[in-house]
């Protein structure tokens, strides 16, 4: 750009460029893409010049000429800087891009993976919630059969210390019947030896 306003410049002292009202502050007032808008406002410009002679009419002709190319070389150089910079910033945001992709295939496989993960385990959480109801279950029962045994066991132990009542009682009192009896036929025994030792009673027939 400091370029193109040098040229300027040697244009409007070579007398060059007559009217230049509607060149001042055409090109340092713009920034951008309007630089090119100011250089095609100068081509246009400087191709129409107000000439006093017609041999200065040619020679200006060609200078304006050389000019002219040589704004549009500036201008096509200034473009090509600008190209090659989107170029690059376009092959960083592919790179960018690419990366990110890599990255996303990376963390979808690295979900997928987690994913298969928390499945398995939610299974194998289901399986020991079944295993744990079934040994709930096996243990509920086997607590009732429990309880139940140990009711009947309770009964029976009853039953039988009743009846191991009765019996012990029975055999006190036949206890007491065998020691009358045993008294009894003591006494019985005494009489019948005493009555046979006495022959002029007549003894026992």
């Amino acid at each position: 750009a400091q370029d193109l306003y040098s040229q300027l410049d040697v244009l409007r002292k070579q007398g060059v460029v007559t009217a230049n009202d509607r060149l001042e502050g055409v090109l340092p007032q713009r920034k951008g893409k309007e630089v090119f808008d100011g250089l095609a406002e100068l081509v246009a410009v400087t191709a129409r010049p107000k000439l006093p002679t017609r041999s200065i009419q040619h020679a200006a002709g060609r200078e304006i000429g050389v000019r002219q190319l040589e704004c549009e070389r500036l201008a096509n150089r200034l473009i090509l800087v600008r190209w090659r910079r989107l170029r690059q910033k376009c092959m960083e945001m592919a790179s960018e891009l690419a990366s990110r992709s890599a990255e996303i295939r990376r963390l979808t496989a690295q979900l997928e993976r987690l994913t298969a993960q928390w499945d398995g385990a939610e299974r194998r959480l289901q399986a020991l919630a079944r295993q744990d109801a079934q040994r709930a279950e096996a243990l509920a029962a086997a607590v009732a059969e429990t309880a139940r045994l140990e009711s009947e066991h309770r009964e029976e132990v009853q039953c039988l210390s009743e009846k191991l009542r009765q019996v012990i009682d029975e055999r006190t009192q036949l206890r007491v019947a065998c020691d009358q009896h045993a008294a009894d036929l003591k006494v019985l025994t005494a009489f019948v030896a005493e009555r046979s030792s006495v022959p002029a009673l007549g003894g026992f027939k």
